[in-house]
């Protein structure tokens, strides 16, 4: 099913204050409920693709796991999370494992849908870099993450990003459907997909000129979790630094 890129929900999410010291419990957590749980839960609600990657602990200063999140439009988003039992309690569940506020002196976790590139760019709002619809289960997703390097001043990474967003959106490659890009204080997010699974992704190299040498680079391999309500269902094992295509299995 082809959508809009605008349906494509960016995540970043910081683990919660219960798992400050226990973040294991909290990947294991992730594994066996809450990843499993968004695909038998929200497919049913005009889910299209959930792409998630858990990254390595950094002490909070880069978030402990990121998403795409793809429905057909923010509108559908909106109507199924809300105007739904499981919707909503899919929602609440967020709580159990992420931080959403300062209190507890974490980085609060969020989200949000791209809007269409229009020259700028805003910390922690994602842009959309080309105007296709995207079939995400059909191709390669890509998702490419680096830390801000160290004593590059916020204001410098963030103009350095709109200077890759400016690029990406000039020259994008044939076979590249589209490009979304969010740039936090601290990291940028790019993910893009492709049309097939050739080649390397067309930001590559302009995002490792810009960030940490350290950066997360994964293209999404397809895993399957059982339908809801199945009986011995361990969930699935996630690997730090590893973007899963989670989707349930046919029978």
């Amino acid at each position: 099913m082809k959508t809009y890129p605008y349906g494509a929900r960016v995540w970043v999410g910081y683990r919660h204050a219960q798992f400050k010291q226990r973040r294991s419990r909290f990947i294991e957590s992730l594994g066996s409920i809450f990843i499993p749980a968004t695909v038998q839960q929200m497919k049913h609600l005009n889910l299209c693709a959930y792409f998630p990657l858990i990254l390595a602990d950094t002490n909070f200063r880069l978030p402990d796991e990121i998403a795409l999140v793809v429905y057909p439009s923010p509108a559908i988003y909106e109507s199924v999370t809300r105007g739904t039992t499981a919707g909503r309690a899919y929602g609440a569940l967020h709580g159990n494992y992420f931080n959403f506020d300062n209190a507890d002196g974490l980085p609060a976790s969020y989200s949000g849908f791209p809007g269409p590139w229009q020259g700028e760019l805003e910390i922690g709002k994602p842009v959309a870099l080309i105007d296709h619809s995207v079939d995400w289960l059909l191709g390669a997703t890509t998702v490419l993450l680096g830390a801000r390097p160290e004593g590059v001043d916020p204001a410098l990474f963030l103009d350095s990003a709109k200077q890759l967003a400016i690029q990406l959106a000039q020259s994008p490659p044939e076979n590249t459907d589209n490009i979304l890009l969010v740039v936090d204080e601290d990291f940028l997010i790019v993910w893009e997909h492709t049309q097939t699974q050739r080649g390397a992704t067309a930001a590559v190299d302009l995002f490792e000129s810009i960030v940490d040498r350290d950066a997360v680079r994964s293209r999404a391999r397809v895993c399957r979790v059982k339908p809801v309500f199945s009986l011995n269902d361990p969930g699935i094992d996630p690997f730090e630094g590893e973007l899963f295509d989670i989707r349930e299995e046919t029978v």
